[in-house]
């Protein structure tokens, strides 16, 4: 699968805020990918995580999800912002 999608636009985004979750990723954006249909944006906004989890989203999902890293933890609604 590849980002964006090929066809028309998303027509809805999903933000995915992640703050040293790596540990739940997986399971988290193979479950929103599984139901991607193409009318799907995905993305990740890191939250400033320090575990390694900005690593696995670009090596496993790229192409796939959109990540936007930021530099500290903004909260979640800062992190909601930044997506």
């Amino acid at each position: 699968m590849s980002f964006p999608p090929s066809g028309p636009d998303p027509c809805f985004s999903v933000i995915v805020v992640n703050w040293n979750g790596r540990h739940l990723l997986e399971e988290c954006l193979d479950s929103v990918l599984y139901q991607q249909d193409g009318s799907l944006e995905i993305i990740v906004v890191d939250n400033g995580s320090t575990d390694g989890s900005k690593g696995f989203i670009a090596d496993r999902y790229a192409g796939s999800v959109r990540l936007i890293v930021l530099e500290e933890n903004q909260g979640w609604a800062g992190g909601n912002n930044g997506g």
